[in-house]
């Protein structure tokens, strides 16, 4: 099934001739996904309120951005269902976000950063948007509101690190909806990890890359080195290391 969503996906991206960056703003409920759409689009395009689950679908609004076409998607607020009541509803808007994140070529997810970082669920948005090989960043909304910044920072600092490889290296860019504070930074860094993800590079390029790093530290004589380094696909970038071993002491035979 996995191949093929990849080649409808393939298939969907060369039949469009002017295709859209689809962002995906994700997070649980009141954290201010919406206001933060509001703000990002200029006009009140979906309703923001301090009640729960406003938001009930997937909205997707079409944009503008630096000369680049977007599709923003402001989600429902998801949340773990720890009771049977609204547990159909709550499952229903998980599987739904779930399912923009799938289709996203990039995941924001929000938070609310007077509660001093981001909690556990949000931590597993992130693990989510990185099963499904989506680029990510966390978006810590209404910072303005925030009583000690540096702390905070340094909260959220830790939180990140203390997760798994990928997650560790996730940008995290403060904002506020309400003040508009760096939201085309996160636009800007949103553009820059597609770029990334989708970006395709030349064997030649990679195996300069690879002895340059190969010189740049000792490797063990009895250690298997790697004679070739080939991109395989894009989104996310995928690579492929063919390993040589040593035959009779004299000669590198590729394994």
């Amino acid at each position: 099934m996995e191949g093929d969503e990849t080649a409808m996906e393939e298939i969907r991206d060369r039949n469009t001739a002017d295709r859209s960056v689809r962002i995906a703003i994700v997070g649980r409920s009141n954290c201010g996904k919406s206001s933060m759409l509001n703000r990002l689009v200029g006009f009140e395009r979906s309703r923001a309120t301090d009640e729960n689950d406003t938001t009930r679908d997937a909205i997707e609004i079409p944009c503008t951005y630096k000369g680049r076409r977007l599709c923003l998607i402001d989600t429902a607020g998801m949340r773990r269902v720890k009771s049977r009541r609204h547990s159909d509803f709550h499952t229903e808007v998980y599987h739904k976000s779930n399912m923009a994140i799938r289709f996203a070529d990039v995941v924001i997810v929000v938070f609310d950063a007077t509660e001093g970082h981001p909690s556990n669920f949000d931590m597993s948005l992130l693990h989510r948007a990185k099963e499904e090989g989506r680029p990510f960043i966390i978006a810590a909304n209404k910072w303005d509101a925030v009583l000690d910044p540096s702390a905070t920072a340094e909260a959220i600092d830790f939180k990140i690190k203390r997760q798994d490889a990928e997650i560790q290296y996730a940008t995290a860019v403060v904002c506020s909806a309400n003040s508009s504070l760096n939201l085309t930074l996160l636009l800007d860094q949103a553009l820059e990890h597609y770029d990334r993800w989708n970006k395709k590079l030349r064997t030649s390029d990679l195996t300069r890359f690879w002895r340059r790093f190969e010189k740049s530290v000792v490797i063990p004589t009895r250690t298997s080195r790697v004679g070739r380094l080939v991109q395989t696909k894009a989104r996310p970038p995928t690579f492929l290391l063919q390993l040589q071993t040593k035959d009779d002491g004299e000669k590198f035979t590729p394994s």
